[in-house]
């Protein structure tokens, strides 16, 4: 077995070969903390139980240790055949998560329009695909940094945002083939609240963050925006099927939030953690 080796703007990748065919795939990236980094592993299904993944994460572990990282972060499914691999190796539960979908060919427009319509008054929505309007950017970068309010016990790396930032990642977007939909809420011109939806050239689409600025809670912001989002969705990609979205089960509002516009529990997660 051959085992390459990549290095790119976005981290580490490892590939496991045998005769110009993968047999296992790895990536690291940015972890919750400094020292931890974030790992990607899979192994072709026909050549799971042969100890190539053991194989390839011992020599991964290795070579990170030797760089200084501390812990390994990874996301299994509760139960599954994953969760005991990451288990049987060391790791333990740091937080645990869950998976919602929303049908969108069966999604209650009538409800959603009710819930932006609710939107108290003094607020305004702004929507853009693609790229932030300049008029937004600056309040847009300062609000996505609300995310790190987020009730997680070993949150994601929320980045420094900034203008400079926010055209960087729509950038890397684009080349990825990903497009990003954004419904915000404003006061006096400055984003307060946004939703971020990303969608690709598949009929599955993906709701990343959600945050509301600290002074403007609880006052029905997240679920306008997003409801809004949902409702753009719906009118101008008609051939998507679903929206998915993750969050700590400790979130209990979004939770809430959720269970209004009409997700249902797909499936829930472990974030585990291996220390080095």
């Amino acid at each position: 077995m051959d085992l390459r080796r990549i290095d790119d703007d976005t981290g580490i990748a490892w590939e496991v070969c045998q005769h110009e065919r993968a047999l296992a795939a790895a990536t690291v990236q940015a972890g919750s903390e400094p020292t931890a980094r974030f790992l990607r592993l899979e192994v072709d299904p026909q050549h799971r139980g042969r100890g190539i993944g053991s194989w390839l994460i011992g020599t991964i572990i290795d070579e990170l240790r030797a760089a200084g990282v501390e812990m390994l972060e990874t996301l299994v499914v509760t139960g599954s055949a994953g969760a005991r691999f990451a288990t049987r190796h060391g790791a333990t539960s740091g937080d645990h998560l869950v998976t919602d979908i929303l049908d969108l060919t069966r999604a209650d427009r009538v409800r959603l329009s009710q819930l932006v319509q609710d939107l108290p008054g003094e607020y305004v929505l702004q929507r853009w695909h693609g790229h932030a309007p300049p008029s937004l950017i600056n309040s847009y970068a300062q609000a996505r940094k609300a995310i790190r309010d987020a009730p997680n016990r070993y949150p994601p790396p929320v980045p420094e945002w900034t203008p400079a930032a926010i055209r960087k990642s729509e950038q890397h977007r684009a080349q990825q083939g990903e497009s990003p939909w954004v419904t915000a809420a404003t006061l006096d011109g400055q984003v307060v609240a946004f939703t971020e939806a990303l969608t690709t050239e598949s009929p599955d689409a993906e709701q990343h963050d959600t945050a509301v600025v600290r002074a403007h809670r609880r006052r029905g912001l997240a679920g306008a925006v997003k409801a809004d989002l949902i409702l753009r969705l719906c009118r101008q990609r008609p051939d998507l099927r679903s929206l998915a979205v993750t969050y700590a089960l400790s979130n209990t509002g979004m939770q809430a939030v959720n269970r209004e516009l009409g997700f249902e529990e797909l499936h829930r997660r472990d974030l585990v953690r291996l220390p080095l």
